[in-house]
């Protein structure tokens, strides 16, 4: 027998196989992309708010829901301005406990008790014949010994309340789209937030104004 023949007749299956496993090889499955979908496309436990009808993001997982922050969808806003108000109150907080004057100042001012003279802060209304008290706040303020400092602490627990109302509300905002679960997690997470800073926003007026 001829060996060159012998020789194609073993490659030919053999090649015939290779060709066989290349078709049946799956292709390569692409990297999953999560898109923004309508209110339609939402489940069930997403469709709270029928107006708005697009831009929503459901089911992603959290590290996509985390870079979302920079991406445009319908709870952009939500997430950015009480990320920022968190920022800013976080940057009140510090200024006032290292002391810089302009906030530290201000903050005084806003926790110091004093009086109010009648007879110097008057104001005459000559149509209705009727006299108003008013505060001369430069007068206030150059009386050093009529004005009494009080203690900080109930400004900065409504500071706390308002930071911690702040940041939850973002991160609900921010990771609300990730599942089910997580979803009511995060939403009393956020009522927690909000029924805080409302508690801590009666300590500056009640506890200053109305001293025991």
């Amino acid at each position: 027998m001829d060996p060159t023949l012998d020789s194609k007749l073993v490659s030919e299956p053999v090649e015939a196989e290779k060709c066989k496993k290349r078709v049946q090889s799956p292709p390569p499955s692409p990297s999953p992309s999560y898109g923004l979908v309508s209110f339609k496309e939402l489940p069930e436990y997403m469709k709270d708010n029928e107006f708005i009808l697009n831009y929503y993001r459901a089911n992603w997982p959290l590290k996509e829901a985390l870079f979302s922050i920079f991406r445009w969808h319908n709870e952009t806003l939500n997430v950015w301005t009480h990320l920022l108000g968190f920022v800013l109150f976080l940057g009140l907080t510090m200024a006032n406990l290292i002391e810089v004057p302009q906030v530290s100042d201000l903050i005084a001012f806003l926790t110091t008790s004093f009086p109010i003279s009648g007879d110097s802060n008057v104001s005459q209304d000559p149509l209705l014949g009727t006299t108003t008290n008013l505060v001369d706040l430069k007068q206030i303020m150059a009386s050093e010994p009529d004005v009494s400092p009080v203690t900080r602490w109930p400004f900065y627990v409504f500071l706390a309340g308002s930071m911690f109302c702040l940041l939850s509300s973002s991160i609900c905002h921010l990771f609300s789209c990730h599942s089910h679960h997580l979803n009511l997690s995060l939403l009393r997470l956020d009522y927690a937030g909000i029924t805080t800073m409302i508690i801590t926003s009666f300590f500056p007026t009640d506890i200053l104004h109305f001293p025991v």
